[in-house]
């Protein structure tokens, strides 16, 4: 019996009705992950839903992508957390379909697609950060929606201005929800003046992802009298930027103290000093505001004294960036969704393709679609690097293309065999 051209379309849901159920069984026997993090977000989001303002010291810290999102969901779900992680799920099978449609777009090959479809339906860390309280999810969802915007102009080669500012928007609000996500405004810009030789495209996909963090950064400035995102990124640095502190600077001198005293008890280890130095000065009676601007003054100020030892010293965080992919979310401290079968076959299964199909891109000069997802991928991890020493939760943000490379290595490896048979 031949099969109808609109039934063969349908070989998506080979990956997606699969990925549903057992999404619904991990959602059905995992509660709601919280965390110490968690508390940043939902007070934040019962801001927004108990006075409607959003203004308080936590929203400093944090971008205001995520904890809308939560506030308008547990509006609607009358404050179930539940009702967060469901929708969560959905924003995880979503990603994974727009990963298929990128993949299918660039190679043409509905196994290469199914192939990069089931790697993220099923790999253990969306299924981790779907279950907890986090605004990973949300930001790759985001993410998604430009990239896939961006591959969509660039395969027919019709950059359509409301494309474009449609994938600007996204990009925007992904950073939003991930500050790092913002270093992502640099390469489809540029990528788009070189494909284009023309400005307009990219005046289009630039401009509402710059208005969106121009205006948080405006906010910022205003309620905080400091230009940025957010602070963390200069206070997380200081792990990697602590053995350069100008102690002899009378500059945030009571932070500087406390810092020594628990760099001492580590016996000189940097890492998580900061985030202790903060717990224990807000115990001793200083405002949370107060202890995060020391810190991200600090931070700061420590990082461009020193750029070139500062840089360097980075280059650990790169080393556990990008070892942290092979690490499941719970194989540490953190607890994790309890599984019907192991899924470290997909973690390694996607390592492994990811870095093969690299190799392999690379190497063939695999067209502009392959170099649009490896800078967008670069510029990503570097982003985490330089802020944060490399951890899962951060390498968790490179996993769609890493799934986007694992397709493409079969594509090399089907044509390659076609082309030895053929001979």
């Amino acid at each position: 019996m031949k099969i109808s051209h609109k039934l063969f379309r349908l070989w998506p849901l080979l990956v997606l009705l699969p990925a549903v159920v057992f999404k619904f069984y991990i959602w059905m026997g995992t509660s709601p992950i919280v965390l110490e993090r968690t508390a940043s977000y939902t007070q934040s989001a019962m801001e927004i839903i108990e006075h409607g303002t959003y203004s308080g010291i936590e929203t400093y810290r944090r971008t205001p992508g995520y904890p809308f999102f939560l506030a308008g969901t547990l509006r609607v779900a009358e404050g179930s957390m539940r009702a967060v992680t469901f929708a969560q799920h959905l924003l995880g099978l979503a990603i994974a379909a727009m990963i298929m449609r990128i993949a299918f777009l660039l190679w043409e090959s509905r196994v290469a697609a199914s192939l990069a479809g089931l790697l993220i339906s099923f790999h253990p860390s969306f299924m981790y950060y779907e279950s907890a309280i986090e605004s990973e999810i949300l930001a790759i969802f985001l993410f998604s929606i430009m990239l896939l915007l961006l591959i969509e102009g660039l395969i027919p080669k019709r950059f359509i201005s409301r494309r474009m500012f449609a994938a600007g928007l996204a990009g925007g609000a992904a950073a939003l929800t991930r500050p790092e996500l913002s270093a992502c405004i640099i390469v489809p810009t540029v990528f788009l003046l070189w494909k284009t030789r023309a400005i307009k495209p990219a005046v289009y996909f630039f401009l509402p992802f710059a208005a969106l963090l121009s205006f948080w950064m405006l906010r910022n400035l205003a309620l905080f009298n400091h230009f940025q995102l957010s602070p963390w990124g200069a206070v997380t640095s200081l792990q990697t930027s602590g053995p350069f502190i100008d102690w002899d600077s009378p500059k945030h001198a009571g932070f500087k103290k406390i810092y020594r005293e628990i760099l001492e008890e580590k016996k000189g280890n940097h890492l998580g000093v900061v985030n202790l130095t903060i717990s224990r000065m807000m115990s001793r009676q200083y405002s949370f505001k107060e202890v995060m601007i020391d810190a991200a003054e600090l931070g700061s100020e420590t990082a461009f004294k020193h750029p070139f030892r500062y840089l360097w010293a980075t280059r650990i965080n790169f080393w556990n960036f990008l070892a942290s992919i092979l690490v499941k979310p719970g194989d540490v401290s953190d607890p994790a969704p309890s599984t019907p079968f192991p899924l470290d076959f997909f973690v390694k299964s996607l390592f492994l393709l990811s870095a093969l199909g690299l190799i392999t891109g690379v190497v063939s000069a695999s067209g502009e679609g392959f170099l649009l997802i490896s800078l967008c991928a670069f510029c990503i991890m570097t982003a985490n690097c330089i802020a944060d020493v490399g951890v899962n939760r951060r390498s968790f943000e490179v996993l769609p293309m890493l799934a986007l490379f694992s397709s493409y290595f079969y594509v090399f490896v089907s044509s390659s065999v076609k082309r030895m048979l053929k001979r």
